[in-house]
């Protein structure tokens, strides 16, 4: 039954099924003719037309064998009868293929107005989904660019803080330099005073300072003994010749020169204690030398042998008094 109920349902509209039927039972196939067939006006009258011929003609054959003669009132009432059967007929048809006509077009209209919102919807749709991802991406935009500003921010507020420490630690070095620079010439500038006042308070002669007086006297007087030495030489040899007389004056002027400044050297100083004995030898030797080397100079210088000879015998005290002077040197 079900599946008689689904063939129904699913083929009454179909052409095929309402011709079968207007054949085998003609009353449901005029039914689904006018109800359900697209089939224009025209071919639904003839149809129907036929079928009430027929069915009039079926009637009217029966009849005559009942009745011989009809009553012309009552034929025409009924003639009537069935006119506005059949005009009420049409007009139910018209009406239910009018309703049929506007359902249709309501649901054409109802159609074209869901594609339309649906169409409208996903238009709306896709333009907010475009203005949210306009909108993402101006705030990504937004967002890195005051990210960029931020760091150009940092990096430069960083660069200046950089600059100024710079400048302050420069300042600060120079500042310390300038102090340190000041501090030296200052502390330079009391050495040197405290200097020249203890060169002032104090004139006795240190260690060093002696030494180093002593040691280059005693160095000249090498020198002086090697020219007097071959001054001797050159006399026994040759005489008073011209080399004899250039070492005496060699020797004469070392001597000079030497002792001048042996005495600048140690004038206005105090000699060390530990030296005092020394000293005084020396100075006895630097006076004899002298006398010595000026006698013999001017003995040679005039060609005086005899002076010559005089000095020459003074030559043995000075041997005696440079071996008292090697014998107390301290150095």
């Amino acid at each position: 039954m079900e599946k008689l109920e689904g063939l129904w349902h699913k083929h009454k509209e179909s052409n095929w099924l309402i011709i079968t039927l207007l054949v085998l039972f003609f009353p449901v196939g005029l039914y689904l003719m006018w109800r359900y067939s697209g089939w224009n006006r025209l071919p639904k009258l003839i149809v129907t037309a036929i079928f009430s011929l027929i069915i009039f003609t079926n009637m009217g054959g029966d009849e005559s064998d009942d009745l011989i003669i009809d009553d012309p009132d009552e034929v025409h009432a009924e003639a009537e009868s069935e006119t506005a059967v059949e005009e009420e007929k049409e007009d139910e048809e018209k009406q239910e293929e009018a309703e049929k006509a506007a359902e249709e077009e309501a649901e054409k209209e109802a159609e074209e107005k869901r594609k339309e919102e649906a169409a409208e919807k996903e238009a709306e749709e896709e333009r907010e989904r475009e203005e949210a991802e306009k909108a993402a991406e101006e705030e990504r935009e937004q967002e890195e660019a005051e990210k960029a500003a931020e760091e150009e921010r940092k990096e430069k507020e960083a660069e200046e803080k950089e600059a100024e420490e710079e400048r302050e630690r420069e300042e600060a070095e120079k500042a310390a330099e300038e102090a340190e620079k000041e501090a030296e010439e200052k502390r330079k500038e009391e050495e040197a005073a405290k200097e020249a006042e203890e060169e002032e308070n104090d004139t006795t002669l240190s260690h060093d300072e002696y030494k180093e007086i002593v040691e280059s006297y005693m160095m000249n007087i090498m020198f002086v003994g090697e020219d007097l030495s071959a001054f001797g030489e050159e006399l026994e040899m040759a005489g008073l010749s011209l080399l004899a007389k250039d070492l005496i004056y060699s020797a004469y002027t070392t001597q000079e020169l030497m002792s001048e400044r042996f005495n600048d050297d140690i004038e206005g100083k105090i000699i060390p204690t530990e030296y005092e004995r020394f000293h005084e030898e020396l100075m006895d030797f630097d006076i004899n030398l002298g006398e010595y080397l000026e006698g013999t100079f001017n003995a040679s210088e005039n060609d005086d042998l005899i002076a010559l000879d005089n000095a020459a015998s003074n030559a043995g005290q000075l041997m005696t008094q440079m071996s008292d002077l090697t014998y107390l040197y301290p150095f």
